[in-house]
């Protein structure tokens, strides 16, 4: 970035390293999401201060919706953690209450698999697999468990593998 605002880059509106993009560099090595909100962030103000508007323009309708696509990722932790929290927490009078809020929670998970099954899928598995141990269905609960481990351990969510 300083180099793009020193002069030091043949584009001071492109971020690059070596001829190479830095968006593909930094999203082979990182957070796709994170890296794209301050990729299309910092190129926006480069295309500001260098006065290529419209360049700018296009940079902020990317970073619009990296922006709204973290924030509904946000939410979609938000749903999960409190469908399982109600499901952990539940004593005998509030189960079918905590029964029903998981239910809705896995119907609003299972739409965020359309926008990306590799953040989403194994949330969607143990959910299910919390709700199946809720249920007192025993084979279920078991494959659905081992279906949400492998997949948080396939796509590195090793936060939720565990």
């Amino acid at each position: 970035f300083a180099s793009n605002l020193v002069g030091e880059t043949d584009d001071p509106t492109e971020l690059s390293h070596d001829g190479k993009d830095l968006l593909s560099i930094m999203i082979e090595t990182q957070n796709e999401i994170r890296v794209k909100n301050q990729y299309y962030f910092t190129r926006m103000i480069l295309a500001y201060v260098f006065g290529r508007y419209e360049l700018a323009a296009e940079m902020a309708d990317e970073y619009r919706k990296v922006v709204l696509a973290m924030r509904n990722a946000r939410l979609a932790n938000e749903i999960f953690y409190l469908a399982l929290i109600a499901l952990a927490s539940a004593d005998e009078e509030a189960k079918p209450e905590a029964r029903d809020a998981a239910a809705v929670a896995l119907t609003e998970l299972e739409g965020w698999l359309g926008a990306s099954q590799w953040n989403f899928l194994h949330k969607v598995k143990l959910l299910k697999a919390e709700i199946a141990f809720h249920d007192g269905n025993v084979d279920d609960t078991a494959t659905l468990y081992d279906d949400a481990i492998r997949i948080a351990g396939e796509h590195r969510f090793v936060h939720e593998q565990a």
